[in-house]
């Protein structure tokens, strides 16, 4: 069961979804490669434009990951009230038993719209969260037979889960509980997690058997805090109670910081390393929620290729890969598992895949 788990993102790849909403063809690819030369090879793997539909890509991948210091994989997983999306990883490890790393799932429920482009209210596919019984039954019945693959990730016997957006859910209770039932009735008792992207001191936690540090939100969010000005105070209260607000005025500012040719704002690394070597976030999570917290580290972060001016960056100085390597095994040694963000992120400078720059893509979103 040792971590750490590097989250893997199954979206390079063309989606039928996609090919509406923006245009045939469409995958995140398509973000770098409109970006200018000398910047476009900091966002571009050493592997290339791979294409995750494909078993060749995806073999590929699963085999530099179970090469490099990270060899598991944290796979996120699309499932919109009956309509699986950007699923061609999870079939590929369906049909294979043999190499593919230890991995477990992170189901991404979030409701998908064009808020990168500054129009949150565009809603490509909403996330209704269904409890309808048809629906229960296809979705739990595709998780156990993931669930059953050899490679799956189990604690002391149970299965790894983990839901990206709680807050998101109405009645997180009985959604919770419902899909325990449905589990139990395929033989099956998972650890169900969340992930927590700010705490929210309302959000009834009971339900879950660990929270998970989402990561470099998370960090983003304590800073606004720590700052204390009067915009990072409002914007996380309209978070919290009023979403729809929130969404709308930062889509505004999205939309209206676009065109500019930098990020418009960033925090720096060695913050981020000041809180977590003395686990700020894991007491915090700890303390809000009363449930076991598991830890997470990211080294970079920079989403220009999606957000363009109104892009948020992570800033690094000499030495910083170097500390978050050594936490990463602390966390090795200290936890039973843990979190890495991320392999593949490249559209929001934050995979550690090796790129088409020099020393692999670990120092090529800090600059």
């Amino acid at each position: 069961m040792t971590g750490p788990y590097l989250t893997f993102f199954p979206q390079f790849c063309r989606e039928p979804l996609n090919d509406g909403a923006w245009y045939p063809g469409f995958t995140d690819w398509d973000l770098i490669k409109r970006l200018p030369p000398g910047t476009r090879e900091r966002f571009t793997p050493a592997a290339g434009y791979y294409d995750l539909a494909t078993d060749e890509a995806i073999a590929a991948q699963f085999n530099a990951i179970r090469g490099s210091a990270w060899p598991n994989i944290a796979l996120y997983h699309y499932f919109f009230d009956g309509r699986f999306v950007l699923s061609a990883v999870e079939r590929y490890i369906l049909r294979t038993q043999r190499g593919v790393p230890r991995f477990f799932m992170i189901w991404a429920n979030e409701t998908w719209t064009k808020r990168w482009v500054g129009r949150p209210s565009d809603i490509i596919i909403k996330q209704n969260h269904s409890l309808d019984p048809s629906v229960i039954t296809v979705h739990a019945d595709h998780l156990v037979s993931l669930f059953r693959h050899p490679s799956y990730a189990c604690v002391k016997g149970r299965p790894l889960f983990a839901v990206y957006a709680p807050y998101d859910i109405h009645d997180v209770g009985r959604f919770v509980q419902t899909y325990r039932e449905a589990f139990a009735q395929r033989g099956f008792s998972p650890l169900i997690g969340f992930c927590v992207p700010y705490v929210d001191p309302a959000f009834d936690a009971r339900h879950f058997d660990f929270s998970l540090e989402f990561q470099p939100r998370l960090f983003f969010n304590v800073m606004r805090a720590k700052r204390q000005t009067e915009a990072a105070r409002v914007g996380l209260l309209l978070k919290r109670r009023l979403p729809k607000l929130y969404d709308a005025l930062t889509g505004w500012r999205d939309k209206a910081l676009r065109h500019r040719s930098v990020a418009s704002s960033g925090f720096e690394y060695r913050d981020y390393l000041e809180l977590v070597n003395r686990d700020f976030f894991g007491r915090l999570l700890e303390e809000s929620f009363g449930i076991p917290a598991v830890r997470c580290a990211f080294y970079s972060w920079n989403n220009f290729p999606r957000y363009r001016g109104s892009a948020l960056v992570v800033r690094h100085g000499e030495g910083d890969f170097k500390e978050f390597m050594s936490l990463c095994a602390t966390m090795v040694s200290r936890y039973p598992w843990s979190l890495v963000n991320s392999w593949n992120e490249w559209s929001e400078g934050a995979a550690l895949e090796p790129g088409v720059m020099d020393c692999g893509s670990y120092d090529l979103h800090s600059r």
